[in-house]
């Protein structure tokens, strides 16, 4: 399918399944909008947004608690993004609270996709099965062959072009670095099974590079 016709489709598919209230089609257009700002190289609706999606749909329903606010979470988890703000998951969630009021979703639903945006921020370990996924979802690019890998590391340096050559390479190896650190780049079984070592592999080699 399609990559513009994809995300379209799950929206779709979503915004019935919830008994979202409103037009789907306005509210589709509204959230890929908030992606087209001219900065982004990567964290791009039908490129980053679209990857999360098809990742989420491969992962067997048994390991989802509730795939409706996680699906809209990662629709939504980049929305708001400032690169030279340390607040952007905070905001997207914000975002993400008004859009789901709008659509006359409920406290609970709305509180659910709210809080699995905001672990993206890799602030601290949620125990939420569903928060986990997220963040490992988010981060399942790490796990990929090398060269798509390489194509999101050169991606991220687009973004973050402004930054000079020599502070980009230490911030972004130090980065790298606390996640190869942690016990497990992964929360959930299912992505530790299947990308743990792809990505401690990524994350090696792309350190190397970055401290030449």
């Amino acid at each position: 399918m399609p990559i513009e016709k994809y995300l379209q489709k799950k929206f779709h598919a979503w915004f019935k399944r919830v008994g979202a209230q409103g037009d789907w089609r306005s509210f589709y257009q509204e959230i890929e909008a908030t992606y087209r700002t001219p900065q982004r190289a990567y964290h791009t609706f039908h490129g980053h947004i679209d990857f999360c999606v098809r990742e989420l749909y491969q992962i067997p329903r048994g390991l989802i608690e509730n795939i409706n606010p996680l699906e809209l979470s990662l629709i939504l988890h980049d929305s708001e993004m400032d690169f030279m703000s340390a607040d952007n998951e905070e905001r997207s969630a914000r975002f993400a609270e008004g859009i789901c009021r709008r659509m006359g979703l409920s406290q609970e639903f709305t509180q659910k996709v709210a809080m699995h945006i905001r672990h993206t921020a890799h602030r601290d370990m949620p125990i939420d099965h569903d928060s986990q996924l997220t963040i490992d979802i988010d981060l399942a690019i790490f796990g990929q062959a090398q060269p798509v890998f390489n194509e999101y590391e050169r991606r991220i340096r687009q973004e973050y072009a402004f930054v000079p050559e020599d502070i980009f390479r230490n911030k972004r190896a130090e980065i790298l670095q606390w996640f190869l650190d942690k016990p497990s780049i992964y929360m959930t079984d299912y992505f530790q099974r299947k990308y743990e070592d792809k990505a401690r592999n990524n994350l090696n080699r792309s350190i190397v590079q970055l401290r030449r």
